[in-house]
């Protein structure tokens, strides 16, 4: 009876802010070139923004790896410049910025791994 009242809580306030999972999943899956592919791990509602990875197929079939997202209710911004304009990776919560973070560091460290650094 709780999780009942809890997730019509959630859904209700979600309705009222314009912003829900299904639309920023939509959002997300309209900027890849495999959308059916997509797959969805750590959504979170920040009351004005969807935060979250999705990881998808390249051209090749093969997947490309975790990508974060933000979704502010009208566009997703999936990957490139989280840290500019009205979907920041800034106002997600801490453990979807540190695990942003945390990619981010590991796609440096192979970068410079290539370059013989």
């Amino acid at each position: 009876m709780k999780s009942t009242w809890k997730l019509s809580t959630i859904c209700a306030v979600s309705m009222l802010s314009g912003c829900s999972y299904y639309d920023a999943k939509d959002a997300v899956k309209e900027q890849l070139i495999d959308p059916e592919s997509a797959i969805f791990d750590e959504m979170n509602w920040t009351g004005s923004h969807i935060c979250g990875f999705v990881n998808s197929r390249n051209r090749m079939g093969g997947y490309v790896g975790w990508t974060a997202f933000v979704y502010d209710g009208n566009k997703a911004n999936v990957g490139g410049s989280l840290s500019e304009g009205p979907s920041v990776i800034g106002n997600c919560p801490d453990k979807v910025v540190s695990r942003y973070i945390e990619m981010q560091s590991k796609d440096a460290e192979a970068a410079l791994r290539r370059q013989g650094l």
